[in-house]
């Protein structure tokens, strides 16, 4: 998806999806607001639905390739797509002073 486009969104467009899987690493507070992923099914996982911060500064130099709709499916390493926001929440308040996340995004092919 384009930056602030949801994935949501991109799938409605049409074409075939790309689904990207990348590992992002930033310092405390990230500077992301996330959402549940579905709001009727808690256990759905969560996405990026604003940057702020450590993360949208990172963005704007390039540092990162991170954009809103973005999934969140690994925190240091540990798989939680299937996690509740409550849980990643917790796990993410439990790191120290910087995080490690995956994120997948989807991109239309072209």
């Amino acid at each position: 998806p384009l930056m602030g486009q949801s994935v949501d969104q991109a799938e409605k467009d049409g074409g075939p999806v790309e689904t990207i899987v990348r590992s992002v690493s930033l310092p405390k507070p990230m500077g992301l607001v996330l959402e549940e992923i579905d709001e009727k099914n808690p256990n759905c996982g969560v996405r990026v639905v604003r940057m702020s911060g450590a993360a949208a500064e990172a963005s704007q130099r390039g540092e990162i390739d991170l954009c809103l709709g973005d999934a969140l499916v690994a925190i240091q390493g540990c798989p939680c797509e299937d996690w509740t926001f409550e849980q990643v929440m917790d796990r993410l308040t439990e790191t120290t002073t910087s995080t490690k996340t995956s994120l997948q995004q989807q991109q239309q092919q072209q």
